[in-house]
């Protein structure tokens, strides 16, 4: 799994954060990187091979790959770093005050936003008072530039020296206290920027404000978090007023199989969490964002047995932590799942019951949405290979009715079984460790001396839970992009620049249609935008840009030109069929060649 959530990771800061705002720079006139990008792209196709990307491959091979993921992810922030530089320095900062600080928040997304939002400040020492061997707390305020104040909940603060690397090549340590704060401002534009002014005052005044009304239960306007002593939860969903009971129960069954097929042992001992002690733990609380910790120690066998028919006598303890976080404003529940794996030869899973009498699930794929059955295959027991009721997913998996439904959004995790059982239960993999052996022409077992299947370590899973009223349209794409595209939050200097402090480059409506690209085009002078309506209807949508267009072109996938677009003023408007997907070229204006 670690793999997928790799290439995941890596995708989205090529293709979400460094290609598009690479483009904006270069419509200003900035360079357009196309070496880096190019080079970026170069080191994530080269893992995705058929047996590299699925995991079945000798240790060696995914070690490189995990070399080439570093490779493109490091060039993707580089990218991202020129990207901001670029903007900031143009920004007019002219009148900052010297005690000021400005941050510039960055929305990579198609939607507006209005969300409580993390971000780190370093604040020069000296602002503490005379003494920074001993600082004096501090108590930061935050506004837009209309003087709108924004809420801020101080999280933790710590005393650094980061490092300035100089022009001379010459390192400057900066004298800084580090805060970590959570703040909620104003509306981000969509593929835009704000800014914001913060400032500190001496003294720390803390809000006495709480999401917390009872013991291990926390809220908002939208959900009310109950945890279990088991160390499952609750999930209340206080607009169609229906309670999602014993989320998070984990699961853990043996593993024989191999990196193609799940093989359960024949004696298969399968172990829950149901009746476990779990250690609760509230970590942080305020008026923007509450969390707990909750921490289960599981008793799992060691390994397969020797004669691979069962699970091995000696037991291991499989430590695992979740935080639960929710914030102010929040419709969904953000999960954190920590896991140090000292177990081989298991299939580790959280289960998730819905209680919903729906007979199918809504899958986000490739360009898509896929319906499948819950209902398993009947008489299978003939087939020389069983059924693999397990299925891919991209981002998100939907249990609805006609009424309500709850979505379950994760990070970079790629595998589920929609359990057909009373509960309706959504499991969600975890880890899938297994011993390396390869077959074809005969047996080779690696899986003495190659343990890189078995996910041995630390791992961490990223996932939400978002209950809505309707169906998977009702919001469920917008969430799952709020959740997996945070937006990116820097620190920035006063500057003579002469730019707005707040823009949106494009827009894309409706919401309903989903963009999956926006780059520079392979030919010409023009850039791309791609995006499919992943709705059973036509669509009449627009482009709206900020800046004027020369000429817009229909193209397919391979960018060759189909037919003109109509531009009124900056909008490109067009009809787009159910399940289609779009390309666009648009040419800068006076370049449409």
């Amino acid at each position: 799994m670690y793999i997928k959530q790799m290439n995941f990771e890596t995708e989205s800061l090529i293709m979400t954060y460094a290609e598009p705002f690479a483009v904006f720079r270069w419509l200003e006139g900035g360079e357009y990187p196309y070496r880096l990008l190019e080079t970026a792209w170069r080191f994530l196709l080269d893992n995705q091979g058929h047996d590299s990307i699925g995991g079945c491959s000798v240790d060696r091979v995914h070690e490189d790959m995990m070399f080439r993921y570093h490779q493109a992810m490091d060039i993707a922030k580089g990218v991202m770093e020129m990207n901001a530089a670029y903007f900031a320095a143009r920004i007019d900062l002219s009148k900052a005050a010297d005690d000021e600080i400005h941050l510039l928040v960055v929305n990579p997304t198609n939607y507006d936003r209005d969300e409580v939002m993390t971000a780190y400040v370093d604040i020069p020492l000296e602002w503490s008072g005379g003494f920074s061997i001993d600082p004096q707390p501090l108590t930061l305020s935050i506004e837009d530039e209309q003087g709108s104040r924004a809420e801020v909940q101080q999280l933790s603060h710590q005393t650094l020296y980061p490092v300035l690397q100089q022009p001379i090549d010459s390192p400057l340590y900066l004298n800084m206290s580090r805060h970590k704060i959570c703040f909620k401002g104003g509306r981000v534009p969509a593929f835009g920027y704000t800014v914001y002014r913060l400032s500190a005052r001496e003294g720390a005044r803390r809000s006495t404000a709480t999401m917390v009304t009872d013991l291990h239960t926390m809220e908002n306007q939208y959900l009310k978090i109950s945890i279990n002593s088991n160390g499952t939860w609750n999930v209340e969903d206080k607009h169609n007023n229906i309670t999602y009971r014993d989320q998070g129960l984990i699961w853990d069954g043996g593993e024989t199989g191999d990196p193609w097929v799940h093989i359960p042992p024949g004696n298969n001992k399968i172990l829950t969490s149901h009746a476990s002690s779990a250690r609760i733990a509230l970590e942080i609380d305020g008026p923007l964002l509450a969390r707990y910790s909750i921490t289960i120690d599981l008793s799992v066998p060691a390994h397969a047995s020797s004669d691979g028919l069962g699970r091995a006598e000696q037991m291991k303890i499989l430590q695992i932590k979740h935080q639960l976080t929710l914030r102010k404003g929040a419709p969904r529940l953000d999960i954190m799942t920590q896991v140090n794996n000292v177990c081989e030869d298991h299939w580790l899973r959280l289960l998730f019951p819905t209680d919903l009498s729906v007979n199918d699930v809504h899958v986000e794929g490739q360009f898509d949405i896929v319906q499948r059955s819950i209902q398993h295959e009947a008489g299978t027991e003939s087939w020389p290979e069983g059924p693999q009721n397990a299925n891919p997913m991209n981002s998100f998996v939907d249990y609805h009715n006609s009424e309500k439904g709850v979505a379950f959004i994760n990070y970079g995790l790629k595998e589920y079984e929609a359990m057909d059982d009373s509960r309706r239960t959504f499991a969600m993999t975890l880890i899938r460790a297994y011993p390396l052996k390869i077959t074809g022409v005969g047996m080779q077992d690696y899986s003495k001396e190659q343990k890189g299947s078995q996910c041995l370590g630390e791992q961490v899973f990223n996932y939400s839970i978002y209950p809505h009223s309707g169906s998977w349209e009702t919001d469920v794409f917008k969430q799952t992009t709020l959740h997996n595209q945070a937006m990116n939050i820097l620190q920035v200097a006063r500057n003579n620049g002469n730019g707005p402090k707040e823009r949106s480059f494009m827009k894309l409506e409706p919401e309903g249609l989903i963009i999956t690209g926006i780059k520079a085009a392979e030919e010409g002078d023009a850039w791309i935008v791609r995006f499919f309506n992943p709705s059973g209807k036509s669509i009449k949508g627009s482009l709206t840009l900020e800046r004027p267009v020369g000429r817009c072109d229909l193209v397919t996938l391979e960018e060759k030109t189909v037919e003109s677009c109509a531009i009124h003023n900056n909008k490109i408007v067009f009809e787009i069929s159910s399940k289609q997907i779009m390309t666009l070229k648009i040419f800068r204006k006076g370049n449409s060649e």
